[in-house]
């Protein structure tokens, strides 16, 4: 099913009210699927006297994202405002396009979740305060918690070491001292004799 085109006259009053920049929502035009439209207002004497138009291909964000290098295993998603997907680092051919059922909310964040593959992930996002896009990354919480169990099992084998070294040492000295004091007890009982 085609996207319809932009709200085009709240829009347009947005960019006479406001007079900045506003990005459009993913959209499919005439001529072309995916795309999204940037608006710069042209101003004179005060006033909006033209629009510039640039449509742009949602395949150009997703360049931009796998650019980043992302880690393998970690997929970063760009979402417009309906939370509708227009790139992605990875299955970008069948997730664009797509919306996002449920998407965290508010502006900022993390949430631990599933991604669409069905992976447990943590979910990262952030949302632009100019365009209202959301930018998303999503890491499995097999990556990021290794490194703490990792961390956690190095912890627990440093401390079985250090307490079997402080047995065999606590065994060591208390044998030192055990043969001193029967040392000390031999002499005591050997001057009490007389």
């Amino acid at each position: 099913t085609p996207r319809p085109p932009p709200r085009w006259p709240e829009l347009f009053a947005e960019l006479r009210e406001q007079r900045r920049p506003a990005v459009s929502n993913l959209f499919d035009g005439s001529s072309e699927r995916n795309i999204v439209a940037v608006y710069v207002p042209v101003v004179r004497e005060n006033a909006v006297r033209f629009v510039l138009t640039v449509e742009l291909r949602a395949g150009t964000f997703g360049e931009l994202l796998r650019s980043q290098k992302f880690a393998p295993e970690m997929i970063a998603a760009l979402q417009d405002r309906d939370a509708t997907i227009i790139a992605r680092t990875q299955g970008e051919a069948e997730r664009v396009g797509r919306k996002v059922q449920n998407p965290s909310p508010g502006p900022e964040g993390w949430v631990r979740g599933r991604v669409f593959e069905g992976t447990e992930a943590y979910v990262a996002f952030a949302t632009a305060p100019l365009s209202g896009w959301r930018v998303v990354i999503t890491a499995p919480v097999t990556a990021v918690e290794a490194p703490l169990r990792r961390g956690a099992w190095q912890l627990m084998l440093g401390a079985a070491v250090a307490s079997a070294l402080a047995a065999g040492l606590a065994f060591v000295f208390g044998r030192r001292i055990a043969d001193a004091v029967g040392g000390l007890v031999r002499i005591a009982r050997a001057v009490e004799r007389g």
